[in-house]
């Protein structure tokens, strides 16, 4: 990891004037004494935090080149001045031209802000709301004369990778357009709309000469940015990025451009996209036979804008400023496709908590510096499952948000009468996508004649609801405008926070991690998922007809969804990390620590407590209660489990143990509720359990179980 970042860094400093980062020393200076006749700190004012109370100092930092560049370099400084409760005094330039040219033995120099190539920072950003995002965090912020701030080295990745990664976020989401800008951006948004209807109406026309004239109108809701580089200067930086890590193939795309846009739009209704691009618009894209148009072509008075923006003139539309405007287009769009290796794209992506596409695939390698990147999480649910479900999803749901409160859920949902659950997910966050496929009869034929040819006594295979609830997921390619997603099985819970660094490579098609084994490094749990979505939409047609004409072999690998994935895709799956799919009867030290998700995976938390207790447990459970038995990890992970179903109270585990164990869930309640509140993490839970059994009048002799 450690190589791979170093490598990031290097490409992103070749690109940004990025110096070998130094120790990252808070930028620090007295407020400027009235009596010293100047209006700024001389050089001696500045020097490293010391002694002096937050009162008396002020944190100055400085931007250069491009947009993004000076976006990001805002974020990181203004997130650093917030974690040392520090003042902070934001350099008032906006450089309008950032074009990195002049080299040096260390690589492109930077481009500072100088009075020839800066306008205001207001005349681009909206800085009431910057400064009102500033103050939520109980810092206060004043704009000041760049001038305060000359001496200083803009190092903005090694300050964006000291900050938190979440206020860093914040930051860049509070970059608003100025007034001035969104008046802009209200007029080219209207002539857009106007063009690509036009566009829409023309090709009506050519298709079908003979036909009424159209009336068809787009609207933003149909809106795709698409953001391509393909200049020749991206060109070189792409082939020395890519020469220095076998990690590192994402930087061009390496298939047809028109292909690799239409796998990401293929689910859209009517959409029409907007290129933002350093260069000329690809032919290969009018195949798709939807508008492609850019901000350039609008009839747009480009000198009245610039005339409201800087008092000197301009002889043309500085490069910076269209990217402004194409940057606040874009991020007024709901469906983004970019290239992650620019850091461009890679601020779009985190505006919109990674709800976006990406058409390179795997990683990104800003991600490795602002720790905010978080895989959207995705469930299914079905009202026609077994009512287990529920609760366990409950805990699910509630872990992602106690551990990432930023990330987006999804939940593809079946069903319209219960209206308190919909509520209770709405209430926290879940979009919930309506989901009533086509295929469900279809499936239901092929559960059928699974469950006639095989005597197993499969659970799934005998419950309709919670087959086809299963297979729910084949659709996640329909609702969702991503490039990757984290789909969460009932029984799999949160126990740490975690960004798209820490997944490592991140894979071209999908990742599953081991199942019942702790150490075969086999791609085998479709219980936990990292799915890329633009390739399952691709497979879908071919994936269905697998799927439905399988009604008389059955699937080999497993029955149900987990065998249908691994029998089809098995040579496009790669191994996800254990840490994301640990079983509680796995032992490794190591992958404890390092956990991130849970799956409770052929033992669910009431089938453990029912064991104890001397309660019936089915026979097929025996070997996987045994192996538990012999975790270290067994009662510390069913500790998180209480822990997080009791995040809201304890109806949830109230709700769980009587909707698992019918008729013996009192016993199950108290020990959970135990566990939730008990102020130790390593209490063995023999001490639990018997004092629960004590607490009811009970013996524990009679319960050999508990060991």
């Amino acid at each position: 990891m450690a190589v791979q970042k170093a490598s990031i860094a290097i490409f992103l400093w070749s690109l940004s004037a990025y110096r070998t980062p130094e120790v990252v020393a808070v930028q620090v200076v007295r407020e400027h004494d009235s009596q010293s006749g100047g209006s700024g700190p001389s050089r001696g004012d500045f020097h490293v935090r010391g002694s002096r109370s937050p009162q008396s100092v002020g944190y100055y930092y400085t931007v250069c080149n491009g947009l993004t560049n000076q976006m990001l370099g805002h974020a990181g400084n203004i997130a650093l001045a917030i974690a040392q409760r520090l003042p902070v005094m934001i350099p008032d330039a906006f450089i309008t031209d950032g074009t990195q040219s002049v080299y040096t033995s260390k690589g492109l120099m930077d481009v500072m802000p100088t009075p020839n190539n800066s306008i205001p920072l207001g005349s681009a950003f909206h800085i009431p709301t910057l400064l009102r995002k500033i103050e939520e965090f109980g810092i206060n912020a004043t704009v000041v004369p760049h001038a305060h701030s000359r001496i200083l080295k803009c190092s903005w990745l090694a300050h964006l990778s000291a900050s938190d990664g979440y206020v860093a976020k914040e930051i860049l989401k509070a970059m608003v357009p100025s007034t001035a800008v969104q008046r802009a951006l209200d007029i080219i948004r209207t002539e857009m709309l106007a063009n690509a209807s036009a566009q829409r109406r023309l090709a009506s026309l050519s298709e079908e000469p003979d036909a009424a004239q159209s009336s068809f109108q787009y609207a933003m809701s149909n809106a795709v940015c698409f953001h391509h580089r393909d200049g020749e200067d991206w060109h070189k930086h792409c082939d020395k990025y890519e020469r220095q890590s076998p990690n590192n193939k994402n930087c061009r795309n390496h298939e047809p451009i028109e292909g690799l846009v239409q796998t990401r739009i293929s689910h859209l209704p009517s959409p029409w996209i907007l290129y933002a691009g350093d260069h000329e618009v690809p032919k290969e894209l009018k195949a798709l036979k939807v508008p492609v148009i850019t901000r350039e072509e609008m009839r747009f008075n480009d000198t009245e804008l610039l005339a409201s923006l800087a008092e000197h003139t301009f002889k043309s539309m500085p490069r910076d400023i269209g990217a402004l405007l194409d940057y606040h287009l874009c991020s007024q769009m709901q469906v983004f496709i970019g290239n992650s290796v620019s850091t461009w794209s890679a601020s779009q992506i985190i505006l919109r908590d990674t709800v976006a596409s990406w058409y390179n695939s795997l990683g990104i390698p800003l991600g490795h510096f602002l720790k905010s990147y978080i895989v959207p999480f995705v469930y299914t649910y079905t009202e026609e499952s077994s009512p287990l479900g529920k609760p366990l999803l409950k805990v699910s749901v509630l872990s992602v948000r106690q551990h990432m409160p930023t990330a987006s859920i999804h939940m593809l949902y079946h069903g319209r009468s219960d209206a308190d659950f919909r509520d209770w997910l709405i209430q926290h966050g879940v979009v919930l996508h309506e989901h009533q496929p086509d295929w469900k009869e279809q499936l239901e034929g092929t559960r059928r004649a699974a469950a006639a040819r095989l005597s197993n006594g499969s659970r799934l295979l005998n419950h309709p609801g919670d087959y086809f609830g299963t297979f729910q997921r084949i659709d996640i390619p329909h609702f969702l405008s991503v490039e990757y997603c984290m789909l969460l099985g009932p029984g799999a819970f949160a126990v740490r926070p975690f960004t798209v660094a820490d997944l490592g490579r991140l894979p071209a098609r999908l990742g599953l991690s081991d199942d019942l084994g702790e150490k075969g490094g086999k791609h085998r749990d479709a219980g936990v998922s990292l799915l890329n979505v633009p390739f399952l939409r691709k497979t879908l047609p071919k994936f269905q007809d697998f799927v439905f004409g399988k009604a008389d072999k059955g699937f080999v690998s497993a029955p149900g969804v987990q065998g249908a994935f691994l029998d089809f895709y098995d040579k496009s799956i790669d191994y996800l990390s254990a840490e994301f799919s640990i079983k509680p009867y796995y032992s490794d030290a190591k992958r404890w620590r390092n956990s991130y998700i849970v799956h409770y995976r052929g033992l669910k938390p009431h089938e453990q407590i029912g064991h104890w207790f001397g309660w019936t447990v089915e026979a097929s459970k025996r070997g996987v209660i045994e192996r538990s038995s012999k975790s270290p990890y067994q009662c510390h992970v069913l500790v998180k489990f209480a822990k997080a179903a009791a995040l809201e109270g304890d109806d949830l585990i109230k709700e769980y143990c009587k909707t698992s164990l019918t008729g013996h869930g009192g016993l199950c309640i108290d020990l959970l509720t135990e566990m939730a509140h008990s102020p130790r993490a390593d209490q063995p839970c023999k001490e639990y359990l018997k004092a629960v059994i004590l607490r009811n009048g009970l013996k524990p002799s009679a319960f050999p179980n508990i060991g």
